[in-house]
């Protein structure tokens, strides 16, 4: 009969306990094993929502160019539970100044991977990008681009749908994915056009005009030069003739720079002909107005919800039921 010997154990309880700590990253427990895919995944469930389960596909490179730190231009994916057919696709861009944070840190992520996954029915896409000095203007733009692309070319394998891939930012991200979604050339550069993006969602971020005094993080460009700084600003992008996807700006209650620069975009969208609208959330501060997005019934909820459907880039919801694994 086989035998256990002490060290054995340990190793034992120390594999599990990695196993927990990798779920518990993403808020969820794990509750199954892998299944054929190559791709590097776990199961995950929520305990108290059994009609909530999810894969979660974790660190895959979108540039492999870059050698650096593959880690830098990887995102996860976050896919209902069953799987459903042709799912939206939210792209998650996290703030940080270029300096801090992750796809995985759960401030970020707060009830998106559940909320999205379930009761929109889409697929949550969280991705990293170079940091400074790699990262900033323009290279973080180029890498939301590329994650973009790489999107495009493959979530149809995973069940997304390549023609609903919505951008979503946070603080600084705005700077990048309002770029993305603003000026053709970074798309162009990764092999796609401004068309492949359904909407933009931005939180939060005094980043749409980086010519402005107060708005803006000007240390993450190589100079301050005015024609650099305006080639840096989503709003001054703008112009009638692009294929601008729809936008929807929220921002807190807390004043400053960040109420006005939201709706000067939305303004500006609308003046050349497109869909935009800006909302103070005035209960918010800088981070519970990202961070409260997907608790059921928050104001901020409410109104991204409206925004996926509005544009077409939300399904019904499964029907209640335990998930098939």
């Amino acid at each position: 009969m086989a035998t256990t010997t002490p060290q054995a154990g340990w190793h034992s309880i120390l594999r599990n306990a990695v196993v927990v700590l990798a779920g518990s990253m993403a808020l969820f427990p794990v509750t199954s094993g892998a299944h054929d895919d190559a791709q590097k995944h776990t199961h995950l469930t929520m305990t108290n929502q059994p009609r909530t389960a999810m894969t979660w596909y974790r660190d895959i490179v979108y540039d492999p160019t870059y050698k650096k730190d593959p880690d830098r231009v990887s995102l996860d994916l976050y896919v209902p539970d069953p799987v459903r057919e042709k799912m939206p696709v939210v792209l998650f861009v996290h703030g940080g100044g270029f300096r801090s944070s992750d796809k995985a840190y759960y401030k970020d992520l707060g009830n998106k991977p559940d909320w999205l996954t379930r009761d929109i029915g889409a697929i949550f896409v969280p991705m990293n990008f170079r940091f400074l000095p790699d990262g900033g203007y323009p290279n973080s733009v180029q890498d939301v681009a590329n994650a973009l692309a790489w999107l495009h070319d493959n979530i149809a394998r995973y069940g997304g749908d390549p023609s609903r891939i919505v951008l979503f930012a946070h603080a600084t991200g705005i700077l990048s994915a309002g770029l993305v979604a603003t000026d053709e050339q970074f798309l162009a550069k990764a092999g796609k056009s401004l068309d492949i993006v359904k909407g933009f969602i931005g939180v939060d971020g005094a980043f749409f005009d980086n010519t402005q005094p107060g708005g803006g993080v000007r240390n993450v460009f190589a100079s301050t030069d005015a024609t650099l700084l305006r080639n840096g600003s989503p709003i001054h992008q703008i112009a009638r003739g692009k294929h601008i996807p729809p936008a929807l700006i929220l921002y807190g209650g807390q004043g400053g720079d960040v109420g006005p620069q939201s709706q000067a975009f939305a303004a500006a969208m609308r003046d050349k002909g497109f869909k935009a609208t800006a909302f103070e959330m005035h209960s918010k501060d800088h981070f519970t107005v990202n961070e409260h997005i997907g608790i059921p019934g928050d104001e901020t909820t409410i109104v991204v919800t409206r925004f996926l459907e509005e544009i077409g880039a939300a399904n019904k919801p499964a029907p209640p039921g335990p998930a098939a694994r």
